[in-house]
């Protein structure tokens, strides 16, 4: 099962009004939604993966699509101005573990898909299929890896003579650069490759400042991130809302549930009051 990041904290940060209306945008396994509805909100989630189920209820109304166009979504269901809205940017366990899309490093025979959605280029296509130019400048760039440009230049000798098409081959290829076997790198460039493949930085921004256009008064945006990448994007859009007011929350160490969970940033970003003469 999977385990909510920062549950308890999150949905605190929503201060749950009574009968309010609230956006999970990234619902994933329902965590934030039921707890935002046993302290008496309504919510209206958004379900990127179309593999993603849920069962009737009168107060979780579930929508697949986009975060990136959740201005849309909640306009068409009549959810502004929404009291809160939460973004939790990190995978399930359960899409992790059981997706078969190849997300993990640890699953040497899936497929690279990385796709959240059924839509767009796999990540294989992307590592075949990119110019060498586009590798360097995007795997460099998301993974934050001092190796990187290595390991695109070895890809692209590589697809030269046979396509990189599962986790196994591609963790080949950068133990030929690295020379050994480093799993924090497997999974820097893993992390790259995802963001690549399901345009997640430009999807935070369209997300945020659709976000910001659904906030009423004194309502609140909470934002879980996983590593400086996110967290950047969402700090740069914030300035742009001086309207907005943001404070980064510290979650005791003893809070955090998982190892992947010690890059983890909490953020609540508050619409001031604005007084209309």
């Amino acid at each position: 099962m999977h385990n909510s990041v920062f549950l308890r904290e999150a949905v605190e940060g929503l201060s749950v009004k009574n009968g309010g209306k609230y956006i999970d945008a990234t619902y994933g396994v329902g965590g934030h939604s039921r707890r935002i509805v046993d302290l008496g909100g309504r919510v209206l989630a958004i379900e990127l993966d179309p593999e993603v189920k849920l069962s009737e209820s009168k107060v979780i109304r579930l929508v697949h699509g986009n975060f990136s166009d959740i201005k849309q979504i909640a306009l068409q269901h009549s959810w502004s101005p929404a009291e809160g809205i939460i973004f939790d940017f990190g995978l399930s366990m359960e899409q992790l573990d059981n997706s078969r899309k190849g997300f993990s490093f640890k699953k040497d025979h899936e497929p690279l898909d990385m796709r959240i959605s059924a839509r767009g280029m796999t990540a294989a296509e992307v590592l075949n299929q990119f110019s060498e130019s586009d590798l360097q400048e995007l795997i460099p760039r998301f993974s934050e890896e001092i190796t990187a440009t290595r390991i695109v230049s070895e890809i692209i000798k590589i697809r030269k003579k046979q396509p990189i098409t599962t986790v196994l081959s591609l963790k080949k290829v950068i133990d030929r650069v690295t020379k050994s076997i480093r799993y924090d790198i497997y999974s820097r460039i893993f992390q790259a490759l995802r963001m690549i493949v399901n345009d997640e930085i430009e999807n935070i921004r369209k997300g945020l400042t659709g976000a910001m256009d659904l906030i009423g008064d004194e309502g609140k945006i909470v934002v879980i991130s996983f590593h400086s990448i996110e967290d950047r994007e969402v700090k740069r859009v914030v300035k742009q809302f001086p309207q907005f007011k943001e404070t980064r929350i510290k979650v005791e160490k003893q809070r955090r549930l998982a190892p992947y969970e010690g890059s983890a940033r909490l953020r609540i970003i508050e619409k001031k009051y604005e007084i209309t003469s």
